[in-house]
């Protein structure tokens, strides 16, 4: 896309319910989101940030407007627990994964206050 008005146009010729993902890395370590504070991101989008840290400026614009959020925490801890299975030559499971995302939880940086979770 050529700049966030072109974003927001394409977000808003979408079929609800819709995923849209930011995966350009705006929003992490430095400021900006590839949508404008005026993208259509509703209750029947939900707004997935491959980010997990830093600014997150995707996930409060999408929260602003009453759209359901999820970070990447979940992402890069199942990327992690991949990486070391295969190092330690350990199966990749998913009870390995889950003690994985059970260790890494208390490093969590703080989540958008509507992240959906799996408890949601």
């Amino acid at each position: 896309m050529r700049d966030a008005e072109a974003c927001d146009a394409l977000i808003a010729g979408l079929p609800s319910p819709a995923v849209v993902i930011n995966a350009t890395g705006l929003g992490k370590t430095g400021p900006g989101s590839p949508v404008t504070d005026r993208a259509p991101l509703t209750a029947g989008t939900l707004a997935w940030d491959l980010n997990y840290r830093g600014p997150l400026t995707f996930l409060r614009q999408a929260a602003a407007r009453g759209a359901p959020t999820a970070d990447g925490w979940d992402y890069f801890a199942a990327g992690w627990a991949g990486a070391l299975s295969a190092i330690a030559g350990v199966p990749f499971t998913g009870d390995l994964l889950t003690r994985f995302e059970r260790a890494a939880a208390p490093f969590r940086p703080h989540p958008i206050t509507t992240r959906q979770t799996k408890e949601s």
